[in-house]
């Protein structure tokens, strides 16, 4: 027969294991209720803005937004007046005065409150072209335009472009302490004044490259050189308005005087009426004073007649 404590060893023994983890199971839940443990962020009480200026303190989302106001998210409060409007910014150099919870709904970059939208402006600095010219620009428009923008606070005019700088070379190599006149001479395209060859990036520069049939080609200095053709160096391009390598006009004007499409009688006929000296002829000028002058010398004689000979019975193309 077992005693009395033997008979109660066990179950007592299993309440006094299970007690401790009961006591911590009711204690967590008198001390942390299940609905704020599943409390989400719009539950939590923040910020609510109604008008410019006006704010209510530990508003939720959703009794925010009964209010028809403007939620500044959880834990925020109505210190610092962030129901004020300021400057938010957006890509694109945009700006809207709105309030901090605003312009974070929009996406924008809030100033804070009762900035204007002059904070929204990126401030320019003197750009340095490869020319040596220089215009007062943003760094971001002054990259696009393939210039070089100087040191913060730069200005044209009072900080020079000129100054030695980085050079990159036809090649795609680099050469620091370098003017602008000398990176020229060696057909380079200078970097802006300050400029350091491990702060840029050179590449191999390809330009319009002229064959003797006055064939352009994109090509860069090496391959034109191979080839026995003439590079025209950085930035000149072969589908300008202009053919860059087509010979030069000689100048010469044709001898359809009437440009009719036929050199006739009729051409012979206004010839013999500017027949003699043309002092003002047609060198340098876009018209020319006396068109029968053909030749250009000044005179209207046997030698136009001649030419004008060569051509008779030719169809010009027409004007």
């Amino acid at each position: 027969m077992q005693s009395l404590s033997t008979r109660c060893r066990g179950p007592l023994l299993g309440v006094a294991m299970i007690s401790p983890f009961l006591l911590l199971f009711l204690g967590a839940f008198v001390f942390w209720p299940p609905q704020l443990a599943q409390a989400g962020e719009g539950d939590q009480p923040g910020a609510c803005c109604l008008l410019p200026g006006v704010c209510i303190d530990s508003q939720t989302e959703s009794e925010c937004d009964e209010i028809d106001g403007i939620w500044q998210g959880p834990l925020s409060g109505c210190g610092n007046n962030n129901c004020l409007p300021g400057a938010c910014c957006f890509e694109n150099r945009l700006c809207k005065q709105l309030t901090a919870g605003e312009c974070g709904i929009d996406g924008g970059a809030f100033q804070g409150s009762s900035t204007d939208c002059e904070a929204c402006i990126e401030p320019e600095v003197a750009c340095c072209f490869p020319n040596g010219g220089c215009l007062n620009l943003i760094a971001d428009d002054c990259a696009n335009a393939g210039g070089s923008a100087l040191f913060e606070g730069s200005v044209c005019g009072v900080d020079e472009c000129d100054q030695a700088g980085a050079c990159c070379r036809p090649d795609g190599s680099c050469e620091e302490d370098v003017s602008p006149e000398m990176c020229k001479q060696l057909q380079g395209v200078y970097q802006g004044g300050g400029s350091l060859c491990a702060e840029v990036k050179c590449e191999v520069i390809v330009s319009a490259c002229c064959f003797a049939t006055e064939f352009c080609l994109l090509l860069s200095q090496m391959e034109c050189v191979k080839v026995n053709a003439t590079w025209l160096g950085p930035g000149v391009m072969c589908g300008d308005a202009e053919n860059p390598c087509a010979a030069p006009d000689d100048g010469e004007t044709s001898p359809d005087l009437n440009d009719d499409g036929v050199v006739d009688v009729f051409d012979l006929l206004l010839l013999l009426e500017q027949w003699g000296s043309c002092p003002s002829s047609t060198e340098g000028e876009s018209d020319p004073v006396c068109p029968a002058d053909l030749n250009q010398d000044g005179a209207v004689d046997v030698f136009d007649l001649l030419l004008l000979l060569e051509s008779w019975g030719t169809v010009e193309a027409s004007g």
